[in-house]
């Protein structure tokens, strides 16, 4: 067996997202066109924090530290959206759609409500791929928008959507954060 390469990892990447219902992660069938929903500026940051609880005799000869929970949290600054895309990023919100004709144009829009209301769970993904290898490292996680929405319009300066999702259990075991880096194919 081969060692592996390590590989230096740069921050772009691309952001895919939808609905979640149930089960586990699959990066296959989130990662494609139809679910994409732009390009990162400024990378992607995921922070994985277990709490963890010490038990320590009173002498010192024992002690043992145990994972008791943890969270994970994935940030982005997305470049890259359309109002569609962006509302499969809220956790709250709905989308219209008035489709144009030969005389008018058509209009998108997104409604987001201030009522109580449970949030929408994701199945997000970021991608990176290797410039030199083509290979691509996963970071997915099931979760629920919870940073704010701030669109700003400056004439010097991009909009950026600054995105914060929290990663919650799939249902089907207590995974929270999925990390996955493909490896070159075998020789023949």
């Amino acid at each position: 067996m081969a060692a592996e390469k390590e590989r230096v990892v740069m921050g772009a990447g691309k952001w895919y997202s939808k609905a979640w219902d149930s089960g586990a992660i699959d990066f296959e069938t989130l990662c494609v066109d139809d679910n994409l929903i732009g390009y990162t500026q400024g990378g992607a940051e995921v922070t994985y924090t277990p709490e963890t609880y010490t038990i320590e005799d009173d002498i010192g000869m024992v002690r043992r530290t145990f994972q008791v929970k943890a969270d994970a949290e994935m940030k982005t600054g997305l470049l890259t959206f359309t109002i569609k895309s962006l509302a499969t990023l809220l956790s709250v919100g709905a989308v219209t759609e008035k489709a144009a004709t030969t005389s008018a144009t058509g209009l998108v829009t997104l409604k987001l409500t201030g009522g109580k209301s449970a949030l929408k769970r994701f199945f997000v993904a970021f991608v990176y791929e290797d410039e030199d290898t083509g290979l691509k490292t996963y970071v997915g996680m099931v979760c629920t928008n919870i940073a704010p929405l701030t669109l700003s319009f400056m004439k010097d300066k991009e909009t950026v959507v600054d995105l914060t999702f929290n990663g919650e259990s799939n249902g089907v075991d207590t995974t929270i954060l999925t990390i996955a880096e493909e490896t070159a194919k075998t020789a023949a």
